[in-house]
């Protein structure tokens, strides 16, 4: 009875020879550049935004929400990115015509 084939992906199977001692001469890793930037879980992302983990969780699925990056299976948010989000969502508010601008309510 001959053996079943065992199919391995290819960064895989390299990253074992590497465990073992028998990586291709000059192989190495692509490594990213590590950054000093602050990534935070969804539920850190949430507290920060003061929002819920259930409304970020939502606009990853619709495609409206903070950037974020997927290391693995994990969800991480970027400080800067939850900051930039937020500075472009604010809300510019129309003045409309023939009334003016009041300070706050009972003011004016």
């Amino acid at each position: 009875m001959r053996p079943l084939p065992i199919q391995i992906h290819l960064p895989h199977a390299l990253r074992l020879l590497r465990l073992v001692g028998f990586a291709p001469p000059g192989f190495f890793y692509w490594r990213l550049p590590v950054t000093k930037e602050t990534y935070l879980k969804p539920r850190e992302a949430a507290e920060y935004l003061r929002s819920s983990t259930s409304t970020l969780a939502k606009a990853r699925m619709y495609k409206r929400g903070p950037n974020f990056v997927r290391i693995g299976r994990a969800i991480r948010y970027r400080q800067s990115d939850l900051d930039a989000w937020m500075s472009a969502s604010v809300a510019q508010q129309a003045e409309l015509p023939g009334r003016a601008a009041t300070t706050g309510p009972g003011e004016g």
